[in-house]
């Protein structure tokens, strides 16, 4: 297998090697799954070091693969490492459940239909994904739906509210779904909207129901924190 990475990657991958490698000589466990989510250059490094022994450690306790799927490159690696593979393990079933949801693996899943998991499509903001969930009504997971960005899926939605995840949607992070809330403000999660970059309007308008323990981790409350530096 070719491995392809920018250069300045290479000092990062070089020490992801070493940071590994000091862990295994002390013996204390490594978190693959926070290490993947975080740092593009340990998909890297599992490109070079992947072995039978690191799969076991990896896959066979059960890893959490949602942190995996947080981060671009460790999709592509997983579909360079088993699209291939006739022979699925079972323990992997999940992986390509998460696959699903991923615009980057659009084009393996067309040709793996048979492989969809439709509850993980919902969520996919990719225009065929929509399309093929237009085509599959019945398949549609409204909860994960919730999540989609899509202006189709927004749509969707919209023309079906009483099967919008209300909590999801204040997580949704685009405008139309924060149009959909304004609408419904009696069905508002103020906890998860307050975290919400795309909602910082609706939150500054509704000072007195947001939640400022979640309002810290979004990136486009910058402001409204700064105004009320009391709560």
């Amino acid at each position: 297998m070719v491995v392809r990475y920018f250069e300045p990657f290479k000092k990062l991958k070089d020490s992801v090697y070493e940071y590994i490698l000091n862990k295994e000589k002390h013996g204390v466990p490594i978190d693959y799954d926070s290490f993947a989510h975080r740092c593009s250059s340990t998909i890297m490094w599992f490109y070079d070091n992947w072995t039978t022994d690191l799969e076991r450690d990896i896959f066979s306790a059960g890893v959490d693969t949602r942190w995996w799927f947080e981060n671009p490159c460790a999709v592509q690696w997983v579909l360079d490492h088993y699209t291939l593979n006739d022979n699925i393990p079972r323990r992997f079933n999940k992986i390509y459940n998460k696959l699903s949801r991923h615009p980057t693996a659009i084009d393996w899943l067309k040709e793996n239909k048979s492989r969809i998991c439709w509850k993980e499509l919902s969520g996919n903001p990719h225009p065929l994904a929509i399309r093929w969930l237009c085509e599959n009504p019945d398949e549609i997971d409204w909860v994960e739906l919730s999540l989609n960005t899509h202006p189709y899926a927004i749509e969707l939605l919209r023309e079906n509210p009483e099967k919008i995840d209300w909590s999801n949607l204040c997580t949704n992070h685009s405008l139309g779904a924060i149009e959909i809330i304004a609408e419904n403000q009696n069905q508002i999660d103020w906890e998860r909207l307050s975290a919400n970059p795309f909602a910082i309007e609706l939150l500054t308008k509704n000072p007195s129901n947001i939640e400022f323990s979640m309002l810290v981790f979004n990136s486009g409350a910058r402001e409204l924190i700064l105004a009320n530096q009391d709560q």
